[in-house]
C-alpha cells in the first residue's frame, strides 16, 4: 500500500498548516517572537491584510450569535456553535501568524518570511542591492515565482503588492513551501520599506568594511 501518495502528503499538510495557525495563536498571547535570535530587529508587513483579516474575524463573530438564535435545535445548536468558534477563532490564529512572524534583520543577514509558512535565511554576502519599489502582481498568492533571461525571481507578495526589491550576488538556493528553488532576486513587502531598506544598507556597508 502507497502511504507516501500525494493525499497523505495533503493530509499531513493540511495538519501542519492547522498546527502552526494554534501555535500562533499561543505565541500571540504569550508575546512570544519565534525564531528571532539575539541582535534581531522586526520588521512587520501585516498592514496590507490586517483589515481583510479583521473583516473576517467580526462576520464571523456575529454568524455566531446569529446562527444560534434561528436554529430551533439544541444539538444543532451546540455543533454550529462549536464550528462558529473554531472558525473564529482560526482567523484570529491566521492573524496572529503574520503578527509573530515579522521580517528579521539580524547580525548574520536578512530573515524573510511569510506567516509561519515560510522562512528564508539570506545572509549579508549573498545579497548585491537593495531598493524601495512598489509593483503590483495580478495574483495574491503569497509566493510567486518570474523566470526572465536573468533567473527566477521570487515574490513574497502581500495583498498584491511587493514593496522592497532585493538583488543578489549569484544564484541562490532557498526552501519554498513546495519544494527547493533557486532564484537570483528577491520581491517582498514591508510595512515600513524603507525603514528596513536603510538598515539593511547599513549592515550590507558593515559586511563591506569587514
Amino acid at each position: 500500500m502507497n502511504v507516501t501518495g500525494p493525499p497523505v502528503a495533503l493530509a499531513r499538510h493540511a495538519i501542519q498548516f492547522e498546527l502552526g495557525v494554534w501555535r500562533s495563536l499561543y505565541f500571540l498571547v504569550r508575546r512570544r517572537d519565534p525564531g528571532a535570535g539575539p541582535g534581531a530587529e522586526r520588521f512587520s508587513y501585516v498592514k496590507a491584510v490586517e483589515l481583510l483579516f479583521w473583516v473576517f474575524i467580526i462576520v464571523s463573530a456575529i454568524e455566531i450569535p446569529i446562527a444560534h438564535m434561528l436554529v430551533p435545535w439544541e444539538p444543532v445548536k451546540i455543533a454550529l456553535l462549536a464550528v462558529g468558534f473554531w472558525g473564529l477563532m482560526w482567523m484570529v490564529g491566521m492573524l496572529a501568524a503574520y503578527k509573530v512572524h515579522p521580517h528579521l534583520v539580524e547580525p548574520a543577514g536578512l530573515r524573510l518570511r511569510n506567516g509561519f509558512t515560510l522562512d528564508i535565511a539570506i545572509p549579508w554576502e549573498a545579497i548585491s542591492a537593495v531598493s524601495v519599489r512598489e509593483r503590483s502582481r495580478e495574483r495574491s498568492r503569497a509566493v510567486q515565482l518570474d523566470e526572465t533571461d536573468a533567473g527566477t525571481t521570487l515574490n513574497v507578495v502581500a495583498a498584491s503588492r511587493t514593496n522592497i526589491d532585493l538583488v543578489l550576488q549569484r544564484p541562490f538556493t532557498v526552501t519554498l513551501p513546495h519544494g527547493v528553488q533557486t532564484v537570483t532576486a528577491v520581491r517582498f513587502f514591508a510595512d515600513e520599506p524603507r525603514t528596513l531598506v536603510k538598515r539593511m544598507r547599513t549592515n550590507l556597508a558593515d559586511q563591506v568594511q569587514r
